[in-house]
């Protein structure tokens, strides 16, 4: 096989592409090489970006002898992945001359086979550039799911965030009213309150203060990401460019959205 990868956190990994299925992402490619598996891949709509980085650590067994890319319809996958659970071991392989991904769901009892399809998607490669951010804050990843979940309650399309001065403020005006949302933030390196629980958002920088709108339901979709990833979603904000939402998992692992900010026309 020119491609073996045996995992036995089968359940994370299936969080994960249902996950990017629902932001909503349809096709993708899958990026094998040495390093690990890459996806890299936009919304039917160009609104946003998505990046998904996987260490090969995060894999029980990773052989890659020459790098792949598998195109793959999420719709199918996420299908077969749908009985997955945290007993099962997945493995994935592919032959040079395949026209198909073998996939395998194993457990104690029983052993599942498919032969996935997969396609060629004519995908021009993105260049995402480095940005210096001068405003990053990390926010506990199921408090950020809930406060858009609250968000969007009143049924906004958009949502307001506003972010410096040591404050996360996120707003939003919908059909049945308006709603606002205050999270006070503590440096990082400020010495913690004895006693106290640990900080819902924490300030790796703070050099400016700034505001835009984004689509509600790009930000609630990314959010699911609480799920498989603990570490916080951290939430890079510069005013020129998109704002970033990184979900940082095992590692050297994580999951990126870069969402563009909606302009006035758009509201």
């Amino acid at each position: 096989m020119d491609l073996t990868i045996v995992n036995k956190r089968s359940l994370g990994f299936k969080q994960i592409l249902d996950t990017i299925h629902e932001l909503p992402i349809t096709e993708t490619n899958l990026n094998f090489t040495h390093k690990g598996l890459d996806i890299q891949t936009m919304d039917a709509s160009h609104v946003s970006v998505v990046i998904l980085n996987i260490d090969r650590e995060y894999f029980e067994t990773y052989q890659c002898e020459t790098p792949v890319t598998i195109g793959i319809n999420l719709d199918i996958l996420t299908k077969l992945l749908k009985s997955v659970t945290k007993l099962d071991s997945l493995t994935l392989a592919k032959r040079q001359e395949d026209d198909y991904l073998y996939l395998s769901i194993n457990n104690k009892s029983r052993t599942q086979e498919f032969n996935v399809p997969i396609f060629e998607f004519n995908t021009d490669a993105m260049s995402i550039p480095e940005i210096e951010y001068p405003v990053i804050y990390t926010v506990d990843s199921d408090e950020f799911g809930k406060i858009l979940n609250d968000i969007s309650l009143v049924d906004g399309r958009d949502v307001t965030l506003t972010m410096g001065d040591k404050r996360l403020i996120m707003s939003s005006i919908g059909d049945l009213g308006t709603t606002n949302i205050t999270i006070d933030g503590q440096m990082v390196d400020e010495t913690p309150i004895p006693s106290s629980s640990p900080p819902i958002c924490t300030i790796i920088r703070d050099n400016d203060a700034l505001s835009a709108s984004f689509t509600l339901e790009f930000l609630r979709n990314i959010s699911k990401a609480k799920i498989f990833s603990k570490q916080g979603a951290i939430i890079s904000f510069s005013e020129n460019f998109p704002l970033c939402i990184c979900y940082p998992f095992g590692v050297n692992s994580n999951l990126r959205l870069h969402l563009a900010p909606k302009l006035e026309e758009d509201s």
